[in-house]
Parts: C-alpha cells; sequence; structure tokens
C-alpha cells in the first residue's frame, strides 16, 4: 500500500505481525483486518477476544441470579387434599345440629325458608315471641259491644252523644282496640267524626269505658251507629294484672272557661274541671309495665259526668311508686258524688 511504512507490532485482535501503518496514525491487520486507533499508551486495553468471554460470563451470571431468585420467591404448590376415609358401615353418621331457636338469636338476621305473609295494622307493637308464634294472638272484636249513643249536656255546649264500651270476653283481655265510626242521624245524613274520645287503653273481661263523640264538632241528632273495629292484640288471663294501690294526694275541683266558634256562632262558657295528683304503689313480687291510667267521674244519681286517662309506658318494678296528674273537664249542672280510677298495666315481668 503505497504511503504505508510496515510495522511490526502485534496486532491486539489475533497476535500476528502483519499490521501496516496508516496515513491518519492507525494500523490495520493484513491477517484478521483489525484496525488499531492510537490511543493513550498509558490506559490498558482490552482484547477483542477477552471482552467476548467477558461478555459471555456476565450472561451467565445473570441467568444463574435469575433462576435462583425465581426459586425463591415463587408462591409454593397448594398441598394435594387430604382423601377422606369412606366411614364404615358400623359408625352411625353424625346427629344434625338442632336448629337455632329464633327467640335467643339477639340482634341478627334470620332467614325464614318458607315465611308467611302477614298483613297487620300499624301501632300494635308485636313482641317477638308473638311474630313467631304459628298463630296471632289477635283479639275477637266480635266480643266489643259498643252501646246505643245518647245525648248528654257537654262543657262545651255542643250537641254531644257519648256511648259505653264493654269488653264481653270472659277470658281474654283486648289491648289498645281502635274503630272507625260512621254515624247516621234522624234526617238520614251520615258523618265521620273527626275524633272519638275516651278510648281506654286496654280492657279486662266484663270493663266498659265511656266513647263521647261531639265535643271538638258539631254531631247531628245520631238513630245509630256503625262499627269497623281496626286488629287488635289479646292477653290471656289470668293476665298481666298486676297487684297495685293508688294513692290520691290531692284532688281540687275548680271553674275554667272557654270561648268557641262555630257554625252555630261564637260561644263563652265556663264549665268544672278536676285536677288530681297521685301516685301508683306496685304491691305485687313482680316487675309491671304500666300502659295507663284513667280516672271517671259520676254524680249522685250514678251517671257519668266525665273522664280523662294518660298514657304511660313505664316498668314499675316491686315496691316502687310512680306519680301521676290528670286533669278532667267535668259536665255542667251535674256536679259530681264520687270518682274511680283505673290503672292499665301492658305485661307483667317475672323476677
Amino acid at each position: 500500500m503505497s504511503g504505508a511504512t510496515r510495522n511490526t507490532a502485534v496486532c491486539e485482535s489475533c497476535g500476528a505481525r502483519n499490521s501496516h501503518r496508516q496515513a491518519d496514525g492507525s494500523y490495520a491487520c493484513t491477517s484478521c483486518g483489525w484496525v488499531q486507533r492510537p490511543r493513550d499508551s498509558t490506559a490498558p486495553t482490552i482484547p477483542k477476544k477477552h471482552l467476548r468471554w467477558l461478555t459471555l460470563v456476565v450472561i451467565v451470571v445473570l441467568m444463574v441470579v435469575a433462576g435462583l431468585a425465581w426459586t425463591l420467591l415463587r408462591p409454593p404448590p397448594p398441598a394435594p387434599a387430604a382423601k377422606t376415609p369412606a366411614p364404615a358401615s358400623s359408625v352411625p353418621a353424625p346427629a344434625p345440629l338442632p336448629k337455632p331457636d329464633p327467640l335467643t338469636l339477639g340482634n341478627r338476621m334470620v332467614t325464614v325458608p318458607h315465611p308467611e305473609v302477614r298483613e297487620l295494622d300499624e301501632g300494635l307493637q308485636w313482641s317477638l315471641s308473638e311474630l313467631f308464634a304459628t298463630g296471632l294472638p289477635l283479639f275477637d272484636s266480635s266480643k266489643l259491644e259498643l252501646g246505643k249513643f245518647e245525648r248528654i249536656i257537654d262543657e262545651t255546649g255542643l250537641p254531644t252523644y257519648r256511648a259505653e264500651l264493654v269488653n264481653r270476653s270472659k277470658d281474654t283481655i283486648v289491648l289498645n282496640p281502635r274503630m272507625d265510626l260512621r254515624l247516621y242521624a234522624t234526617d238520614g245524613s251520615s258523618q265521620v267524626p273527626r275524633h272519638i274520645g275516651g278510648m281506654p287503653p286496654m280492657l279486662y273481661p266484663g270493663e266498659s269505658a265511656w266513647i263521647k263523640v261531639g265535643d271538638e264538632e258539631d254531631i247531628k241528632p245520631i238513630k245509630r251507629a256503625e262499627v269497623t273495629w281496626h286488629a287488635s292484640r289479646r292477653l290471656p288471663l289470668p293476665g298481666p294484672r298486676s297487684k297495685a294501690d293508688i294513692e290520691v294526694k290531692s284532688h281540687n275541683v275548680r271553674t275554667c272557661s272557654k270561648r268557641i266558634i262555630n257554625s252555630h256562632g261564637s260561644y263563652s262558657f265556663s264549665y268544672p274541671c278536676a285536677e288530681l295528683v297521685g301516685t301508683l304503689h306496685n304491691t305485687d313480687t313482680r316487675s309491671m309495665t304500666l300502659a295507663g291510667i284513667a280516672v271517671f267521674y259520676f254524680d249522685a244519681q250514678d251517671r257519668y259526668v266525665g273522664s280523662e286517662s294518660i298514657n304511660l309506658d313505664d316498668e314499675v318494678k316491686p315496691g316502687q311508686r310512680v306519680d301521676f296528674q290528670i286533669g278532667t273537664t267535668l259536665l255542667r249542672g251535674h256536679g259530681y258524688k264520687r270518682h274511680e280510677i283505673h290503672y292499665y298495666a301492658k305485661q307483667a315481668v317475672m323476677p
């Protein structure tokens, strides 16, 4: 090659001494074609064949490391399921677990396999045992008897009527009797009163309460009444009739006044009103759930002249006392001779 000077330097690639110096100062080996560039004589050089071996060693090391990492990090295989030996014919099958009692489950969701759909009225306050019972303890409404309405002179001066409600059952208590009432007047018309007063919280067999309509609205002279009873709960006798004493602490009668405006005009009138304060003392050995207290007033001829009741929901322990206060408006011009106080207990709690 012109311009090239023969050099006896050893080729770094193949080790032959056939390198020729080029114009740019590099050496070209005529045996393997390797071109050696000029470099710093102090820097170490690595032959090409050594680089190939080094690369191969690095690849092998990386493959070994990857294999070890996979062995250490992969999840263990699931253990094979143990085969359950078939029970011998002589070993009896385990007894089925007893069904849980829904009454003792507490605050849990109970799934009923074959539920029965029941349509219930509101306000009955069923207990859990009653809801899970085979038959709901409903009172036979045919045992409730509403007497004929009679005109009374009410403290408001409006045409007011009363009728006696009686529990004719011989062995069942009715809880919270409720009714829809339609009144038929002597002129052939009918009306539904907006308010029915005096409905008791409960009635024992043979007990009665006075129902009153017309003290808040105009009622035409009543010829007959049509009653539709709502569903009511029942309690069997002897029932939860707990023993209790009622003490009257004070009983005052004063004159009250009122002004009303109705279709007949504007009226101002006065009437007697009674204020009774008392205490109920649970003398039974069991706790009782008190539902309410009512007071009834009668005149010298033993005619009804007024009543009022209060609703309670208190548990009264044996020996415990509960204070109460009842205000009652009385009929004008009758006065009163005596009064009766009734208490209603929804349930007796066994100690």
